[in-house]
């Protein structure tokens, strides 16, 4: 489950990261942030949100919360995955398997 991978991946392993073939298929996945300081007004420095590809875009939200297809992200070549880019509530990040 999601306490386990978070757990993995807070470890410094990658063994409990998705391939990108997982993260383009539509299924929900956690993405960990672990950041020396807030993001103002976007994200706090220590967070885990979910994401998904759907609809050519990716959808960003917070666990117990309902996602809104508005909240729909493709910026930075995001939305075409050959790039293996993600964009998580716009914020983007090239996505190399290999570290997670």
């Amino acid at each position: 489950g999601c306490e386990t991978a978070e757990l993995v991946l807070l470890d410094g392993s990658t063994s409990g990261s998705p391939s990108w073939e997982d993260m383009i298929s539509g299924e929900e996945f956690t993405v960990i942030f672990d950041l020396p300081a807030n993001i103002p007004n976007f994200l706090a420095a220590r967070t885990a949100l979910e994401v998904k590809y759907i609809l050519n875009g990716w959808l960003t939200f917070r666990p117990g919360f309902n996602p809104h297809v508005y909240d729909r992200h493709t910026n930075g070549n995001s939305g075409d995955v050959t790039n293996n880019k993600v964009s998580v509530g716009g914020l983007v990040a090239t996505y190399e398997e290999e570290t997670g």
